[in-house]
C-alpha cells in the first residue's frame, strides 16, 4: 500500500512539474527565431557580351544628277560593355542593296554596302536603350552612262541615332536612322539617308531582364 501510494505522489510531482513549465493562457508566446532570406538581385538587361543581326531598310542616295533609291537587306556582328546605365560597343555590317535610279543617260545601282561603326547608348530603362551611333561607310556602284569617267564606289562617313528594346533574355529590336556623306572614286560628292529596322541574338545573356533569379 505505502509503494502505490509512493508511485501516485511521483506521477502527481512529475505532472505538475511538466504543466508548470508550458505558457499560461495569460502568457506570451517566445518570438520566432530569426531566420535571414536572401532577397533577388536587382533586374539587370545585361547588354555585355557578342552579338549577331539581321536587318531590313530602305536606302536613299542623291546628288546633282542622279537618285538612287531602294530596299536592302544584310547582316552584323558586333560587341558591347555595359558601365553602369552606359553602354559602348561596335559593329561591322554588310548590306545587299536592291537601289537603283535613272536620269537622263546616268543609270546608277548600288549592289551591296559594308561599315564598320561604333556606338555609344544609354540604358532608359532596363529593356530599352537609346543611342548614337557612327563609322565608315562603304558603296559599291554599278553606273551604265555615256558620259566620261562613271564613279564605281565610293567611301565616306555615316552618322545616326537608335534604339534598342529587349524582347527576351537574347533577343531584341532595334531601329536606327543614319546621314551619310560619301566620295566616290572620280571626285564626286553625294549624301545619302537610311532607315532600318532589325533583330539581334546576344550570346552569354542567359538572364531575363523582367524576372531576377535566386
Amino acid at each position: 500500500m505505502k509503494a502505490h501510494i509512493a508511485a501516485s505522489a511521483f506521477i502527481l510531482l512529475a505532472s505538475s512539474a511538466f504543466a508548470a513549465d508550458l505558457p499560461g493562457r495569460n502568457q506570451p508566446l517566445a518570438p520566432a527565431p530569426y531566420q535571414p532570406y536572401l532577397r533577388a538581385p536587382a533586374p539587370t538587361a545585361q547588354w555585355s557580351g557578342f552579338y549577331i543581326g539581321g536587318a531590313a531598310g530602305y536606302l536613299a542616295l542623291q546628288s546633282e544628277n542622279t537618285k538612287v533609291r531602294g530596299f536592302e537587306i544584310g547582316a552584323r556582328a558586333g560587341h558591347d560593355q555595359q558601365f553602369g546605365a552606359l553602354v559602348g560597343g561596335g559593329f561591322l555590317e554588310a548590306d545587299a542593296s536592291f537601289a537603283k535610279g535613272e536620269v537622263a543617260n546616268y543609270k546608277a545601282k548600288a549592289p551591296f554596302k559594308l561599315g564598320a561603326y561604333a556606338r555609344l547608348g544609354y540604358e532608359i530603362t532596363p529593356e530599352t536603350l537609346a543611342y548614337g551611333l557612327g563609322g565608315v561607310t562603304f558603296l559599291d556602284m554599278k553606273v551604265k552612262t555615256t558620259a566620261a569617267n562613271p564613279p564605281g564606289s565610293a567611301i565616306g562617313f555615316g552618322l545616326g541615332v537608335g534604339m534598342e528594346k529587349k524582347l527576351a533574355a537574347n533577343w531584341s529590336l532595334f531601329g536606327e536612322y543614319r546621314v551619310h556623306r560619301l566620295w566616290t572614286d572620280n571626285d564626286r560628292t553625294f549624301n545619302a539617308l537610311e532607315a532600318k529596322v532589325g533583330i539581334n541574338y546576344r550570346f552569354g545573356t542567359d538572364q531575363h531582364p523582367l524576372f531576377a533569379r535566386y
